[in-house]
């Protein structure tokens, strides 16, 4: 699919909020194909309350507008390391987050890595040890001093937390937090509709030229 059909896939993607995959797209010969294809999916999101395909959308332009990440490598398995680098992961994930969540702050619970975790206890056990030596075995106040330490020492680290949520690993995982969606019910003669007046906009051809059974390259000129 040449630079006009990726353009025309991407504007149909942005007016209708759905997610059109390469091999759909590579099976598109006419607007005729398009508005159908358009129509399948507006009708399954409105069925059962599935909304996946308009969630993913959201998810991909946030991620795409906001963390900087290019439309090819947003995939629902993706894992969101992949598209964040970790120095701007907290910056990043907060606002894609607040933008999901209709400008509600999300709470983020990054952790702690796993380096940072076998330090604690080194230290945690090694405080437990000295002070148990040094007090000649007091048991309550080694541990007393032990969980002192540890409770100064995961303050003063606090500002290391930075791996991601357990909660937000993927891009799949941001559905959660997405609160609102076009819930706009369509018809097919009104996808028709604005399919065409898409294609006429993208394409800079005439609206007369745009009949459901003309072909994108043949009769249209799509590259």
């Amino acid at each position: 699919m040449g630079l006009d059909g990726v353009e025309l896939i991407m504007a149909i993607e942005e007016e209708f909020r759905i997610v059109i995959t390469e091999q759909e797209a590579i099976n598109i010969y006419t607007p005729n194909d398009l508005t159908n294809l358009v129509f399948s999916k507006l009708r399954q999101n409105e069925n059962s309350g599935c909304l996946s395909q308009s969630v993913f959308y959201t998810v991909r332009k946030n991620l795409i507008e906001i963390a900087g990440a290019s439309r090819g490598q947003i995939k629902p398995n993706t894992h969101l390391s992949e598209l964040i680098s970790k120095k701007e992961q907290k910056k990043i994930l907060k606002k894609v987050t607040t933008q999901l969540s209709g400008n509600q702050e999300v709470y983020l619970d990054f952790a702690k890595p796993e380096w940072l975790n076998y330090l604690t206890n080194l230290c945690g056990l090694s405080i437990f040890v000295i002070c148990l030596l040094q007090s000649d075995y007091h048991l309550t106040l080694s541990i007393v001093i032990t969980i002192i330490f540890l409770l100064i020492f995961n303050t003063a680290t606090i500002s290391l937390k930075n791996e991601l949520p357990r909660e937000f690993q993927t891009v799949k995982d941001l559905v959660k937090i997405t609160t609102s969606l076009d819930s706009t019910i369509w018809c097919r003669e009104d996808v028709y509709t604005k399919v065409k007046e898409i294609i006429v906009e993208q394409l800079g051809v005439g609206p007369n030229q745009v009949l459901p059974d003309s072909h994108f390259i043949d009769d249209l000129g799509m590259d």
